[in-house]
């Protein structure tokens, strides 16, 4: 056979062999489609305290949010929060620390930031970042709006402290400087926040959820929940407001409000973190598992 026929052959072999063009899919945004895993009974200790480890040590994180009026998540990437890419002056907020929360304003920016050298930190930045002035030593997690004046979850600046407020940002006329009123203490450190149609807030907190009337009062709807290794940021109530969807790392919680029934679902459970038999084991011998703590620790947001 001439070379020139072998080629052609060997290419037509080639496009007649069978071939996996498969591409990897980007998992489902619509919850409704997502599966429930079971999460083992506090009174299994080493099942749950395995689950645990199982989804703090997932690569994926998920972020909850609305879209088109349907609660829906997608892949969290990375750690800083929205919108920063939309602030021009960005290379000039390093000096401040990290950036944790911001928002728009009507006369710039409000930025929260955290720094290990000068602490936390809650300023107001020109729309150009040209002016900038400190309102106050609050650690700002997440702002939101609340009949349209902005508000935002707080955390205490102490360490190791449990509890955090909401607070409102206010100013009597434009030509004054923001200021930071406090309007409910909460019962531990909020995390993410979704705002109800009364204008009532459910407050993820780093162990529960709670209510938070209108008048500051609250109510405990979840207490002790499985989710303090999981870093929950971000919430988003279905349409008719029954549920709650909290994402936070390998899960995003579905909480009935009515019946106050908690599931944690995933769009698939190929997506499951599994932890290796030795890691396992090393989490249910009681000896063991302070030496996997010590040597290999909880992963931090």
């Amino acid at each position: 056979m001439p070379p020139i026929c072998a080629s052609l052959l060997l290419a037509l072999v080639i496009l007649l062999l069978p071939c996996d063009r498969t591409v990897a899919a980007e998992p489902p945004r619509d919850l409704a489609r997502w599966v429930e895993v079971a999460v083992p009974p506090k009174s299994a200790k080493a099942d749950r305290d395995v689950w645990m480890a199982a989804a703090n040590w997932s690569d994926l994180e998920w972020r909850s949010f609305n879209d088109a009026g349907k609660p829906v998540a997608v892949k969290k990437v990375g750690a800083d929060p929205e919108r920063l890419d939309a602030i021009r002056f960005r290379p000039q907020l390093a000096r401040f620390g990290k950036v944790v929360a911001l928002t728009e304003v009507e006369d710039g920016w409000l930025i929260g930031f955290s720094s290990d050298t000068i602490g936390e930190g809650l300023y107001w930045f020109s729309r150009n970042g040209a002016r900038n002035y400190r309102i106050s030593s609050h650690h700002i997690v997440q702002f939101f709006a609340l009949a349209k004046v902005m508000h935002a979850l707080e955390r205490p600046n102490q360490r190791g402290a449990a509890s955090g407020s909401v607070v409102r940002m206010v100013r009597t006329s434009k030509a004054d400087a923001w200021r930071v009123e406090t309007i409910a203490r909460l019962a531990g450190a909020p995390e993410t926040v979704a705002v109800k149609a009364d204008g009532s807030l459910l407050v993820t907190l780093s162990n529960a959820l709670v209510h938070v009337d209108t008048r500051g009062t609250q109510k405990n709807i979840l207490a002790d929940a499985p989710w303090p290794t999981l870093y929950p940021n971000s919430s988003v109530l279905s349409a008719d407001q029954r549920r709650l969807y909290i994402g936070m790392r390998q899960y995003v919680g579905e909480i009935d409000l009515a019946t106050k029934r908690l599931r944690f679902l995933i769009p698939s459970t190929d997506l499951l973190h599994k932890l290796s038999q030795q890691e396992e084991r090393g989490i249910r011998g009681y000896l063991k598992v302070q030496v996997v703590r010590s040597k290999v620790p909880l992963r931090l947001p």
